[in-house]
């Protein structure tokens, strides 16, 4: 009487237990960094208003937006962005809210009647954007922005 031993499990359990060691890495998921700066327009501090991070087409990451209060924002490390390239859209806000919320924006017209006011900042610096960042590792990120707006008036 003959045994056989089929080695098919053994290389199964083993080949298994190899690729585990060598993707363990892979699920670990990349350091965000915190940012914060200033952003002036004219040479006063923006009252209030929205800057958002915006990934390059080539990073596989979400950016985020944050609010600016008195010309500062601030990106917390636990909201922040991966290390990379990222274009930035700047908004001014006086009454609260992003331009691209729908929601808020027909909440304020059938609340007050009328038409939202207009973003007085122009699209280089939000949808036709200019303005860009780079986020490195390791290090403190502070960017400052100063736009210039001809007629500009906060």
């Amino acid at each position: 009487m003959s045994i056989r031993v089929s080695v098919l499990p053994f290389f199964v359990v083993h080949l298994s237990l190899l690729l585990m060691l060598l993707t363990g890495g892979c699920a670990q998921q990349e350091s965000r960094w915190g940012v914060q700066g200033s952003v002036s327009v004219n040479g006063a501090p923006l009252k209030e208003g929205r800057i958002r991070f915006v990934p390059q087409s080539d990073q596989p990451t979400a950016g985020t937006s944050v609010g600016i209060v008195s010309g500062k924002y601030v990106v917390s490390r636990e909201e922040g962005l991966l290390p990379g390239e990222y274009r930035v859209e700047i908004e001014d806000q006086p009454w609260g809210f992003a331009f691209d919320d729908e929601a808020a924006l027909i909440a304020y017209a059938q609340k007050y009647k009328k038409t939202p006011p207009t973003n007085r900042i122009p699209a280089r610096y939000n949808k036709a954007s200019e303005l860009t960042a780079v986020i490195k590792p390791d290090v403190e990120n502070h960017l400052d922005y100063s736009l210039e707006i001809k007629g500009y008036q906060p």
